[in-house]
């Protein structure tokens, strides 16, 4: 059985295509779409004959240009957040160390940072929170948990 594959990410979700070509000669089409969100994983996988890759085709090109502005929209946000984020991560960079301002700036941004930092502190939630009203954390902790769950090592 001959094997094609294509694989398209865009950060935090994945398309793969693979093409089998059967003994037979019969060519089917498996698509395989994750999601990847905090520690999990999510997919959905279904197979498909080749000759109907092609519907699949036209309905998602009919699907982006009826939804042209939610999804540039949707872009656009994305990268503002990305930029704060980044923004964020050089500023505590630059000081050395983070506290509750940032983990509440973090959370704005839909990032439970706070619930990542107790899980890699082996701490309450309650508890730590109420540290960080305090204190301030070395910086390599955000480093840490936002390169392995949002940065990857390109911040």
């Amino acid at each position: 059985m001959g094997k094609k594959s294509i694989k398209l990410s865009d950060g935090t979700t994945y398309l793969e295509l693979l093409e089998y070509v059967h003994l037979d000669g019969k060519v089917n089409v498996l698509v395989r779409i994750s999601r990847r969100s905090d520690d999990s994983i999510t997919s959905l996988d279904f197979e498909l004959p080749f000759q109907e890759v092609h519907l699949l085709h036209r309905y998602f090109d009919d699907f982006m240009r009826d939804h042209k502005q939610l999804i540039e929209d949707y872009t656009k946000k994305q990268a503002n957040k990305i930029r704060k984020l980044k923004d964020l991560y050089h500023d505590c960079e630059a000081i050395g160390s983070f506290s509750i301002e940032e983990v509440t700036e973090l959370q704005k941004l839909d990032i439970p940072f706070l619930s990542l930092l107790a899980l890699e502190l082996k701490m309450p939630v309650d508890e730590l929170n109420t540290f960080l009203r305090s204190h301030r954390l070395p910086f390599l902790l955000l480093k840490r948990i936002l390169e392995r769950n949002y940065l990857g090592n390109s911040s």
